[in-house]
């Protein structure tokens, strides 16, 4: 009894409004750790943490729409909790964000969307998207490559 609060107090933290219990409480229904196995219980408390501004939230959101665990996968809504989570500069959610662009997985192939993307997680010097580069600034001219910098500074500046 050294760490974790109980299940009922952690319970009623999450629903009190603590982002951190909301967390907690979504990754336990997420694995089925002391609670019933549940992904869309999951995504609800996942959904619950993001609307309070937390970047992991919106991130977790965009992963279980991508790939369908415990709801209908929707591609164009993973990526707008993705956006939402890369925009609270989640450095995670940024990669799947150039990861998408860049593989045409929300349509059209968009290397500038990605390379800007690619820009901003690559601030957070973090050892798995440097082992992930997409390459997206190979398909872009001098001047979009320009644009998307510009672009990727507009939006880090809203992180500070």
């Amino acid at each position: 009894a050294c760490c974790s609060p109980s299940l009922p107090s952690l319970k009623s933290a999450a629903e009190q409004g603590d982002v951190d219990a909301q967390l907690q409480m979504a990754e336990r229904y997420f694995v089925g750790d002391r609670v019933p196995f549940d992904q869309t219980r999951a995504a609800f408390w996942f959904k619950k943490a993001g609307e309070q501004g937390h970047q992991y939230g919106f991130y977790r959101l965009g992963q279980i729409y991508e790939f369908g665990q415990g709801v209908i996968p929707d591609i164009q809504l993973a990526a707008r909790y993705y956006e939402k989570a890369a925009r609270l500069n989640g450095a995670d959610a940024q990669e799947a964000f150039v990861r998408l662009h860049v593989s045409g997985g929300l349509g059209e192939k968009d290397y500038l969307a990605g390379y800007m993307w690619q820009l901003l997680a690559m601030r957070h010097n973090g050892l798995m998207f440097k082992a992930s580069n997409f390459g997206a600034e190979k398909h872009l001219t001098v001047v979009e490559r320009q644009d998307a910098e510009r672009a990727a500074q507009d939006i880090a500046e809203e992180f500070r």
